[in-house]
């Protein structure tokens, strides 16, 4: 929620959040499908296979965005950096 209502504050223009959950044992995915459900631009890519580098690129391979950027699940990263 809070990438998204950051994305909208900014007027980027059209965008896409992709969860690239990759064989997490916690409840990120059920958090992701719920963010999904409650914000169109989100969507969520389970991958069973544990490896952060496979998961993007096969989201990013699948892609059409001109630019596609990475941060941690956590928001460890402000999101000013965007």
């Amino acid at each position: 929620a809070s990438v998204v209502a950051f994305l909208e504050s900014h007027h980027i223009g059209a965008y896409e959040v992709v969860v690239a959950d990759n064989g997490s044992t916690d409840d990120t995915s059920e958090i992701a499908r719920n963010l999904a459900r409650r914000f169109a631009p989100v969507r969520v890519e389970r991958f069973e296979a544990k490896g952060r580098g496979g998961a993007l690129k096969q989201v990013w391979r699948r892609s059409d965005a001109e630019i596609c950027s990475y941060m941690d699940v956590d928001l460890s990263t402000d999101l000013e950096a965007f």
